[in-house]
């Protein structure tokens, strides 16, 4: 399965990252994803872009930029088993000649415009906000709500309380469910699919609320399955906030024995 967008230092940075989420996503499953990137280069840190780098130093691979020769088209595109045009709606619309053809539609947000908010806010707040901007709101009411409120609170005082009760050390065990993001994105619903994450959280926190843990004799198993529902955030989050997903997992999982000093996950944004 390969994905593919042509960009530009120009091009519309919703459909970078709607692209960048369904090769992440894909890969995860285990499928060979081919996301081809041009343009600017200043786009794949900024964005935190997965996509694929070609040059021409091997015959076997295509270089790329913002076009592609006949012959590297029909190997790497049509040829291949499955395919997802993502596309700006400024772009004109890609002609499909097979049956598992799909054209994922993006409003245009320049990428030039969207830059100056990145370095202001973080890839975290501006690729959540462009995920749900089919939704009514602001980037940094919303990214203060979801990623600060809601997800970083509930991820601070689950590890807090590991700590404090366990001394760091995870308690065996734990088990919470995934959220099913993967009709969503086959639909090229990312609302729906941050949706999804965004129940776990809600459903992880209230467990959290009901079952008290800081009352209990003896707290290890809600311990160990709230600390196994924020390993699941973390992986759930790897399409759509890879740098975020990275922290999370770096405070949740102990590869040392104990888990990492509990630190703020998502600090509040100032407007």
């Amino acid at each position: 399965m390969r994905y593919y967008v042509t960009t530009t230092p120009h091009a519309s940075a919703i459909e970078l990252v709607y692209a960048d989420v369904l090769a992440r996503h894909y890969r995860l499953t285990g499928a060979r994803v081919r996301f081809l990137g041009g343009g600017s280069p200043a786009l794949r840190p900024m964005l935190s872009l997965s996509y694929n780098v070609f040059n021409n130093s091997s015959a076997s691979t295509p270089w790329y930029t913002t076009g592609m020769s006949s012959s590297d088209y029909q190997r790497w595109w049509v040829n291949s088993d499955a395919r997802v045009h993502v596309v700006g709606e400024s772009s004109p619309r890609p002609q499909l000649s097979h049956s598992s053809d799909a054209v994922c539609v993006c409003p245009d947000f320049d990428v030039s415009e969207v830059e100056l908010l990145v370095r202001r806010y973080g890839s975290d707040a501006v690729r959540w906000w462009l995920l749900r901007s089919g939704v009514d709101g602001q980037l940094v009411p919303m990214a203060n709500k979801d990623l600060h409120n809601s997800l970083g609170t509930f991820v601070d005082r689950v590890t807090g309380l590991v700590h404090r009760y366990r001394d760091g050390e995870p308690p065996p065990g734990g088990n919470w469910p995934s959220a099913h993001v993967a009709p969503a994105l086959a639909r090229f619903d990312f609302v729906a699919a941050t949706d999804a994450v965004r129940q776990v959280v809600r459903d992880a926190a209230d467990y959290l609320a009901q079952s008290r843990p800081w009352e209990l004799a003896d707290p290890d198993e809600v311990l160990a399955n709230l600390l196994a529902a924020c390993r699941v955030l973390a992986n759930d989050l790897i399409p759509f906030l890879p740098d975020l997903a990275t922290r999370i997992a770096e405070q949740c999982f102990a590869l040392s024995g104990s888990l990492a000093p509990a630190r703020a996950l998502y600090p509040r944004l100032k407007k």
